[in-house]
């Protein structure tokens, strides 16, 4: 069955900020976006509904939840741009709506679920001459596409994973 997007403004069973339609309107003023223009409707509602749900776990948001029964974390009150103007929280903000779409588009050109060979095989130390990797079990394979934090700007910031590089 398909899967049905729901972009209702603190709706109980939304799964994404945006419609199809919306989503187009971002992409026909997007350059390099082929891989959206090629992807079935199917796909797309796929990598909106996922995108939303990355977002809203990846990102920590300034401002409050306005219900405690939306499903998203948008939208939020007592949120300011980062000129001091108020966002209503009647509609999701820009940023949102755009970092949505980044990461729609991301998520079309790449598998951020699959785990680096070197952690898959539970390798905790690796030395090669003077250079030394441990990577922390802690760490996340980037799963965020750069743009996303970029259009996310000054209403939330990206939780922290690490992974360390130091010379033996």
């Amino acid at each position: 069955m398909a899967l049905v997007l729901d972009a209702t403004l603190g709706g109980a069973t939304a799964n994404t900020y945006l419609t199809l339609a919306e989503a187009e309107i971002y992409f026909e003023k997007r350059h390099h976006s082929d891989d959206w223009d090629d992807a079935t409707d199917a796909q797309k509602n796929e990598v909106l509904a996922m995108s939303a749900r990355m977002i809203d776990g990846m990102y920590d948001f300034v401002g409050t939840i306005m219900t405690t029964t939306q499903a998203l974390r948008w939208p939020r009150g007592n949120v300011y741009d980062i000129d001091g103007r108020y966002l209503t929280p009647t509609e999701i903000p820009s940023p949102i709506a755009n970092a949505q779409c980044e990461q729609a588009l991301y998520l079309l050109s790449t598998d951020p679920t699959a785990l680096p060979a070197i952690l898959s095989q539970g390798i905790k130390r690796a030395k090669i001459g003077p250079l030394e990797v441990e990577a922390s079990m802690s760490f996340q394979p980037k799963q965020m596409a750069p743009n996303t934090t970029w259009a996310v700007g000054s209403l939330g910031s990206l939780r922290n994973s690490s992974i360390s590089l130091r010379r033996a």
